[in-house]
């Protein structure tokens, strides 16, 4: 069976039918090629269907690794963080990660960023508790201490 890309590959390109002595070539005028790959399609009639597959089309970046620097400027900012929550405070900051994306290797994935509260630092884990998710030390690209 022929991949689902190459199914048609051999009528694409072939003329277009003629039709003397009917009005058929009025009401059907040439198609450009682009269009009439289109038509091919087994799903593109489905309503809905190209928007879906935009939706699950991901752009995937490549993890850049730290340099030992921003190493250092994160690991001081979590040690800031764990002294601002022994104290009682849970301070808003704002924070760029990167989780590598299930089933993707090489370092794919997709980089965020979230703003939230910071609950908890759990060293022993190796990880930082935000009001709304967790994340590893390993997955944190930056950190900004908003409000203390």
């Amino acid at each position: 069976m022929k991949s689902p890309e190459h199914r048609y590959a051999d009528i694409l390109h072939e003329e277009r039918p003629k039709h003397e002595g009917d009005d058929f070539s009025k009401r059907h005028p040439p198609m450009p090629l682009a269009d009439r790959a289109k038509i091919f399609l087994p799903f593109a009639a489905l309503k809905g269907y190209e928007q879906v597959v935009e939706e699950r089309t991901v752009l995937y970046d490549h993890e850049k690794g730290l340099s030992e620097d921003l190493m250092v400027e994160i690991n001081d900012r979590l040690r800031e963080l764990k002294r601002l929550v022994e104290t009682g405070r849970k301070p808003l900051v704002r924070i760029r990660y990167f989780l590598q994306s299930p089933g993707r290797q090489n370092g794919e994935g997709r980089e965020f960023r979230t703003e939230d509260r910071c609950e908890k630092v759990l060293e022993a884990e190796q990880m930082l508790q935000l009001s709304e998710r967790r994340l590893a030390f390993h997955e944190i690209r930056e950190i900004v201490i908003l409000e203390q």
